[in-house]
């Protein structure tokens, strides 16, 4: 599965996940109108930008926080966190392997989106957006045209 990622969330480690349909869904924003805090759709790679800018990493501990004036919406990140989790539908937690459905899914993001753990919430998400949008490897095609099969007249030998 290109672009799945398993990240330590909610007290258990997680497999994430974007693929078309929920990419789609965190494009057309959160069913909740609670959550709708912004005008959608909204592109993937702009929530990625906001979110890219918005967030700082303490390179010794590795924790992540929201910086000043970042624009963060609450709604993205919840609705990228639950399409992502039951997209990835599967999760470990104290040695039981589990499937995670759309209940489950958003128990574990509304325990997670705790005060005190909101920002560590916005770097999963940003590392799940990351994951879906450059986890993809394009390698380059070896080239073929060397010095050994190719005559300087640029006809192939």
């Amino acid at each position: 599965m290109d672009g799945a990622i398993e990240l330590d969330f909610a007290g258990g480690r997680f497999l994430f996940c974007l693929p078309v349909h929920a990419w789609i869904a965190v494009e057309k924003g959160p069913s909740n109108p609670a959550r709708r805090t912004r005008e959608y759709p909204v592109s993937v790679f702009t929530i990625y930008d906001e979110l890219s800018a918005g967030i700082g990493v303490d390179p010794t501990t590795g924790e992540v926080s929201v910086l000043p004036g970042a624009t963060v919406f609450w709604g993205d990140i919840q609705n990228i966190l639950e399409q992502a989790l039951v997209a990835g539908n599967a999760g470990e937690k104290d040695g039981d392997r589990f499937e995670v459905g759309v209940q489950l899914a958003a128990r574990l993001v509304g325990e997670a989106m705790q005060p005190g753990k909101i920002a560590s919430c916005v770097g999963t998400a940003w590392a799940v957006l990351h994951a879906a949008i450059k986890g993809i490897d394009l390698k380059k095609k070896p080239d073929d045209l060397t010095e050994e099969n190719h005559s300087p007249s640029g006809v192939d030998r």
